[in-house]
Parts: structure tokens; C-alpha cells; sequence
């Protein structure tokens, strides 16, 4: 008997968060007012989403 897919999709479920949050948290750590993973919490934008961001921008 072929398995079936009980839920919907996680790939339909992907980046429920605003722009602008994830801008808003980006500005906030680079203030250096919260670190990366707080201010992933709080804007809730993924950590992963925000940390090339702030990367990027560091290196010499």
C-alpha cells in the first residue's frame, strides 16, 4: 500500500515573516542593542536569515 502524506507541505509553509522585520532585526543587531539570536526571537525571522546579513557586512 503507497504512503501518503498526512499534513500539508513544509515548503508551503515557508518565510511567514515581513521584510521589514527582517530588516528591523538586522539594524537592531548591527546597533548592537540585540544579538543575532535574540533579535531572531523577537522579530521572529530566522536566525539563519539574519546572520549572512550581518556577516557580510563585518569582514574586512
Amino acid at each position: 500500500m503507497p504512503r501518503t502524506k498526512l499534513g500539508s507541505s513544509p515548503k508551503g509553509k515557508r518565510k511567514n515573516w515581513d521584510e521589514k522585520d527582517k530588516v528591523d532585526a538586522i539594524k537592531t543587531v548591527r546597533e548592537k542593542k540585540l544579538g543575532i539570536r535574540e533579535a531572531a526571537l523577537h522579530f521572529r525571522v530566522p536566525k539563519s536569515t539574519i546572520a549572512p546579513s550581518i556577516i557580510k557586512t563585518n569582514r574586512f
